[in-house]
């Protein structure tokens, strides 16, 4: 059993995600064959009262609308809903899916579109919503906030998913953890329609010590089936208590850009985790710090698509020679090994063969505490860089190795069709 220090912020939102879980586990949001607690789950995080007023807005003031279809009355469709997060990795995977499958799915993106007569459709719905909401144990300004959102997706299933599922055997979506694709799995579900979503992350199991709203990638799992990158994945989701043939390893499904090797040039980077991560941020820093003296090299760091440079400036020193959200090519190009916590980017640095390690600040989530892959120190850290860079060739053995635990994407178009159209 690993000890954690807990946080204070870790504490608080691991509460949130109990009470969460509770609420799901009630059933009292269960209306027509959905459990509505799943659907609005990832709005529930935000419990200051700015949280309640975007809750309520957008479920008084924003429609769900498809203004993408594309139809041929395949029994076969694709959905999706993260247009608006304007994420090219993101996009990428819905884009993908079309070219591998061409003519033979339907496809369909959401968008939420401001309306004045969404408030009527919403406040038709709340007095069920309401009642539906007693599972969820908060104040009643929360809890109102709660029946808001589940009032305004009740709207949308009977006004606008339910004519997309007509004739269709199949759907899949980006991820179960957006509410518009979990309420679509669901429906489907309750149809009898086979369902399928896609891993777009490194997902893992996350606990008092580092908990954030990234669980409901897993804990807001509803489809029969994922896509997902490799058997760390898979295991992962065993671990939680899924049955394992629901995990079809496909790969990842991204666009890759192979960097070749290059001289070493005396620089490492640390690759910073989201801010939900700012604690093993400040330790990752600590230990680059260290890591730099042992070995003479300086380094970069990249950080996260949401993280502003302003925030961690003050704990660089003087062998920081660059901080950016770096293009992984470009990031790589300038770095002989990279330091790491809990980031997806840690398999794509392997997925090119490069050297990576991760800081085990009892922080670390189990997924990604492979021996090789974590280190419980800074000093342990640069012993292994030091050792794989003098005998590269064992060091990129090791790194195969783990790269196809985590992304073992061979034959991915074949497995890709076998799974969606066998």
């Amino acid at each position: 059993m690993r000890r954690h220090d807990c946080g204070d912020e870790y504490v608080s939102i691991f509460q949130a995600y109990q009470n969460i879980q509770a609420f799901k586990a009630s059933r009292t949001a269960m209306l027509s064959g959905v459990n509505y607690a799943y659907v609005v789950a990832p709005f529930l995080y935000d419990e200051s009262l700015w949280g309640f007023v975007k809750k309520a807005l957008f479920a008084l003031l924003f429609a769900t609308r498809t203004p993408v279809q594309q139809s041929s009355e395949n029994e076969l469709l694709l959905f999706y809903s993260c247009r608006h997060k304007r994420r090219a990795d993101y996009d990428y995977i819905p884009q993908r899916l079309r070219e591998l499958l061409g003519t033979r799915c339907d496809y369909v993106e959401s968008a939420e579109r401001f309306s004045l007569a969404q408030s009527l459709a919403t406040i038709r719905q709340l007095p069920n919503a309401w009642h539906g909401s007693r599972g969820y144990r908060a104040n009643s300004l929360q809890r109102l906030g709660c029946a808001l959102l589940i009032a305004k997706y009740r709207s949308t299933a009977g006004r606008i998913f339910a004519a997309l599922l007509q004739d269709k055997r199949k759907v899949v979506t980006f991820c179960d953890a957006n509410a518009p694709e979990n309420l679509l799995t669901q429906l489907a579900n309750s149809s009898g329609i086979e369902t399928f979503t896609m891993q777009h992350g490194q997902y893992r199991m996350l606990d008092a010590s580092n908990m954030s709203p990234d669980a409901e990638a897993y804990a807001n799992f509803v489809s029969k089936y994922m896509l997902c990158w490799g058997e760390a994945t898979r295991n992962e989701f065993v671990r939680i208590g899924f049955r394992p043939e629901q995990f079809v390893i496909t790969g990842w499904v991204k666009r890759w850009s192979k960097i070749g090797p290059h001289p070493r040039c005396g620089i490492f980077g640390v690759m910073l985790n989201g801010e939900s991560g700012q604690g093993s941020n400040m330790a990752l820093l600590n230990a680059a710090r260290t890591i730099a003296e042992s070995l003479n090299y300086c380094y970069i760091v990249r950080l996260h698509p949401w993280s502003k440079p302003k925030s961690y400036s003050r704990l660089l020193d003087g062998r920081c020679v660059g901080i950016s959200h770096y293009g992984l090519p470009s990031y790589l190009e300038q770095v002989d090994f990279s330091l790491a916590h809990m980031t997806g980017a840690t398999i794509e640095i392997l997925h090119n063969g490069a050297f990576v390690y991760l800081l085990d600040d009892e922080k670390l989530a189990e997924a990604f505490c492979v021996e090789g892959l974590c280190f419980k120190s800074a000093g342990a850290i640069a012993s292994a860089a030091y050792r794989d860079m003098s005998s590269s060739a064992q060091g990129f053995g090791k790194n195969r190795r783990l790269g196809k635990w985590f992304n073992d994407d061979d034959e991915q178009a074949t497995r890709i069709l076998a799974a969606l159209l066998g």
